[in-house]
C-alpha cells in the first residue's frame, strides 16, 4: 500500500464538484463461517444491495476478524462501528439489527437533507498495475472540527465460500482494501472550514490478485471523530467509473503529477494536475489518433493544483490525445469524447 500525495487547497472558488448531495453508509458485520450470516443475512444483505441501487447508498459487506475473507479495513471500520455477534446491520453508525425494515426509507429520508461536505473521485486503472483515486472534497457550510477522508476499494461478486451458500457463494459489496494507511482516513481539515473550501487527495493501492473492472468500485467516506473516540459518519460517494490509462509518456513526472481528464456536460474537457513549481509557458495540444494537432491552448501552471477547461465543440465522438509540453519535454493522455 502506498500513498502518493496528499495536497490540500483552501481557497474561494465556484463549486465544480458533485452537487451538494447526501450519502448514507449501510454496513452488514458477516463472517465466512456464520451459518446465519449465509441464512437470513445472506438474504437481507442483497434485498438491501437491490433495493438501495437507486439511492446515494454505499451499502457494504465487513467480514470479522476470524473470517476467510477480512481484512485490515473490514476489522478496523467493524471496531468503529462497536457490538459484536453477527449478522449485523448499520445505516452510518447506528445498529439498525432489530429495524431492518426501516433501512430503506430512513435512508432516503437521511440523504433529502442535502450534505455539508462532498466528496467526488477520478478513478486509474494504471499501466503499473495500481488503481488511483484522485478525491476531491469541497465544503459547502462553514464547519468547525475535525473532518476525515477514507478511500475504500469495494469488489463484487467475489465467488468464495459461506456457511448456508456452499463453497462457491457469490459475495456482493465485500470491503477488501483501505487506500490510506489510517483506515478511518486522512486529515480533511481541523479548526475551521468555509463555504467553498477545496481540498485534493490523491492515493493508489496495488490492483488485487481477483481484480475485475467490471465488479470494481472506489467508495469515499467523510468521518468525524466523536468525544466519546468513535467516528461518526458524514457523507461519502460511490463510483463504479475507472479510466483505463493506456499511455506512458512521463517526460514531465519530475515536474507535473496527478494527470487528469474528463469530459464535463458541456461540450468541455476539464484538465486537472499539480506542478512542483510554477511554469511561465506551457502547451496544451489535442491532438486525433492519427497525431494531427486539432486545438492548442498556450497558458501558464502555478505551482500546486491547476485546472483548465477546453472546449469540444469542433471534435467528433472519439478517442483523442492530450499533450502538455514545457519547452522540450511532454506528458499524453487518452481520453475519450461522448456527445
Amino acid at each position: 500500500m502506498k500513498k502518493i500525495l496528499i495536497l490540500a487547497l483552501a481557497f474561494s472558488m465556484v463549486s465544480s464538484l458533485a452537487a451538494q448531495e447526501q450519502w448514507s453508509l449501510v454496513s452488514k458485520r458477516t463472517a465466512h463461517w456464520c451459518s446465519n450470516c449465509g441464512g437470513w443475512g445472506w438474504t437481507a444483505f442483497k434485498d438491501l444491495v437491490d433495493g438501495l441501487q437507486d439511492e446515494n447508498a454505499i451499502v457494504v459487506a465487513l467480514h470479522t476478524s476470524s473470517s476467510d475473507l477480512t481484512n485490515d479495513a473490514s476489522i478496523d471500520l467493524l471496531a468503529n462501528l462497536g457490538g459484536s455477534g453477527q449478522p449485523k446491520f448499520y445505516l452510518n453508525t447506528d445498529d439498525y439489527t432489530n429495524d431492518m425494515g426501516n433501512i430503506i426509507g430512513d435512508v432516503q429520508l437521511a440523504n433529502s437533507l442535502g450534505g455539508v461536505i462532498t466528496a467526488e473521485m477520478d478513478v486509474t486503472e494504471e499501466m503499473d498495475g495500481t488503481l488511483t483515486v484522485d478525491a476531491f472534497v469541497e465544503a459547502f457550510e462553514s464547519l468547525n472540527g475535525e473532518y476525515r477522508l477514507g478511500l475504500y476499494l469495494i469488489q463484487d461478486h467475489v465467488i468464495a465460500s459461506q456457511s448456508g451458500q456452499g463453497a462457491n457463494a457469490d459475495h456482493r459489496n465485500l470491503l477488501t482494501a483501505s487506500f490510506f494507511e489510517n483506515s478511518l482516513g486522512e486529515l480533511i481539515g481541523e479548526g475551521s472550514m468555509v463555504a467553498g473550501d477545496v481540498f485534493q487527495f490523491n492515493a493508489n493501492i496495488p490492483l488485487p490478485t481477483n481484480y475485475e473492472k467490471e465488479n470494481t468500485k472506489v467508495a469515499a467516506m467523510i468521518w468525524r471523530p466523536l468525544n466519546n473516540g468513535q467516528y461518526f459518519f458524514i457523507n461519502g460517494n460511490l463510483t463504479d467509473e475507472i479510466t483505463v490509462a493506456t499511455t506512458s509518456t512521463n517526460d514531465l513526472d519530475d515536474v507535473f503529477s496527478n494527470l487528469t481528464i474528463f469530459q464535463k456536460a458541456n461540450n468541455t474537457i476539464e484538465v486537472r494536475f499539480d506542478a512542483l513549481s510554477t511554469l511561465d509557458n506551457i502547451q496544451l495540444n489535442v491532438l486525433n489518433q492519427q497525431g494531427l494537432n486539432i486545438k492548442s491552448i498556450s497558458t501558464s501552471a502555478i505551482e500546486g493544483y491547476n485546472q483548465y477547461q477546453l472546449e469540444l465543440d469542433q471534435l467528433n465522438n472519439g478517442i483523442y490525445i492530450l499533450n502538455i509540453q514545457s519547452h522540450n519535454e511532454s506528458i499524453s493522455k487518452q481520453f475519450v469524447v461522448i456527445k
